[in-house]
């Protein structure tokens, strides 16, 4: 078991085009990954200075509920590190941030579960294209809305690791009712290799 309060991540998105951004692009279209960062000192707005642009689309992959749990604490009584994760969202060009955006969050807990569900083979799809939940559980799942500073707080675990997938966290990010990102925010697999050596060290 690790203790909490061990990590703390900030992670800043900026990937944001709304439909009145003559820019915009559905989240369903497949694009060239871009790297270019936003110098946004040269425009005014250095205090949202953002460190890479998100490639535009990932997977959201079988386990999103689209349930408006709006809430910070999405731990419940799941056991872990402790994560205090700071989401900030901006406008790659403009470097404005983006308010009002509605961003949710769902990950696997400790043991590589996921909330709602028995196990991959078993899913079952509704029409609408999301996944038909088989149990009432929703730890590790919740949405929040962006501030007029672009941020959402989560008070959550790292997630737990399962075959085939290096750790991530799901997001999709939605402005009223159109989805404008789908992506996964991936821990790097030093972080992995550090964490277990740590939990070793505390057990």
């Amino acid at each position: 078991m690790l203790v909490n309060n061990l990590v703390k991540i900030f992670l800043t998105l900026f990937p944001i085009l709304v439909k009145s951004d003559p820019d915009y692009v559905s989240p369903r279209t497949e694009l060239p990954y871009n790297s270019t960062v936003t110098d946004c000192r040269a425009v005014g707005r250095a205090r949202y200075q953002h460190s890479c642009v998100l490639a535009p689309m990932t997977t959201s992959g079988p386990y999103f509920i689209p349930e408006p749990l709006r809430r910070v604490n999405i731990r419940e009584n799941e056991i872990g590190s402790r994560m205090d994760l700071i989401i900030g969202v901006t406008n790659s060009r403009s470097c404005r941030p983006v308010s009002g955006a509605d961003v949710y969050i769902w990950h696997a807990n400790s043991f590589g579960n996921y909330s709602g569900f028995n196990d991959l083979a078993g899913v079952q799809w509704a029409n609408d294209g999301n996944s038909i939940p088989q149990l009432t559980s929703r730890w590790l799942r919740g949405v929040q809305r962006t501030t007029q500073t672009g941020q959402v707080r989560f008070i959550s675990i790292v997630p737990g690791w399962y075959r085939g997938r290096s750790l991530h966290i799901h997001i999709e990010i939605r402005m009223g009712n159109n989805l404008v990102y789908v992506g996964q925010l991936f821990f790097t697999e030093e972080f992995g290799e550090l964490l277990e050596q740590v939990s070793h060290i505390i057990r």
